[in-house]
């Protein structure tokens, strides 16, 4: 029995979205007021901080008004073709929302932000910012680039995404979660001295746990490493395990969609992010 090719969908690579100057004008109130109570260090640490372990800071330069960037049920795509095919390197990021047994949580907004691969961050435009909302496994997949470090050397802060999840409307009968605002690392060869020596470990205590774990998808011969089966590897990332038949159906699916873009898959992550139940009206 032949098989068959993963079913064809119209991926659209996201434009350039302009943020307006009102937009990034209210952004800068509401940063302001964040920094003088739910991101103040103090507060933070005895409050957001302790709720879920996975909780992170939600730093400077979060941009009111991101855009719906889905494609299909759980999908969606952050990186324009132009950062894609010239700049950066296609990155697949899967997150899993679930509750604290372990359970999917499905129609969880992710409203994400992120630096491009050398650490700029956009705000003329949406460029790396959106929201994807998971399915009914509470999966969501998102294809982006690989976010990079950035800062000076005695200052610098790990590349990583910034994730706020927003936990879907409470129905009658059903478990209110708390929203998370978190940050997933992305390390050198998922080396976690990177986050050791990060700068917001000044802010909060440093969030190993926060790494993920990455993968990349040998790409053929690299004369610079030994042995007759050496591969090229992106970031000295260890290959995608050969028995994760789940995440080679992923890239696959992902990568008929990019072959008219002449994009492919070069490595990601998997990660499970796990709301807390809400307790009380905060």
């Amino acid at each position: 029995m032949t098989e068959t090719s993963p079913p064809r969908v119209q991926l659209e690579l996201p434009p350039h979205i302009p943020v307006s100057n009102w937009t990034l004008s209210k952004s800068v109130i509401r940063l302001l007021g964040t920094l003088c109570t739910s991101e103040n260090p103090l507060l933070w640490s005895v409050w957001l901080g302790r709720r879920n372990k996975q909780a992170d800071v939600e730093g400077p330069y979060y941009v009111l008004g991101a855009p719906d960037r889905q494609i299909e049920e759980g999908k969606g795509v952050l990186a324009s073709s132009t950062s894609l095919k010239v700049q950066h390197t296609p990155f697949l990021m899967t997150v899993r929302v679930i509750s604290h047994s372990g359970a999917p949580v499905p129609n969880a907004v992710l409203d994400w932000w992120q630096a491009d691969t050398e650490g700029n961050y956009y705000f003329a435009d949406y460029t790396l910012r959106g929201r994807v909302t998971t399915d009914s496994d509470g999966c969501a997949e998102v294809l982006t680039v690989v976010p990079g470090m950035y800062g000076s050397p005695h200052f610098r802060r790990a590349g990583h995404f910034h994730v706020w999840v927003h936990a879907p409307t409470k129905r009658e009968g059903d478990i209110a979660w708390d929203d998370l605002t978190t940050q997933l690392y992305v390390c050198e060869a998922n080396d976690s001295h990177a986050l050791e020596s990060d700068i917001a470990n000044y802010y909060r205590k440093p969030r190993l746990g926060n790494m993920v774990h990455a993968w990349n998808v040998p790409t053929g011969s690299d004369s610079s490493l030994n042995g007759e089966n050496a591969v090229k590897t992106y970031m000295s990332l260890p290959p995608l395990a050969a028995d994760d038949m789940a995440t080679f159906k992923r890239v696959e699916w992902w990568n008929t969609q990019l072959a008219d873009h002449g994009l492919k898959i070069v490595c990601g992550a998997n990660v499970e992010i796990r709301l807390s139940e809400k307790v009380g009206w905060l």
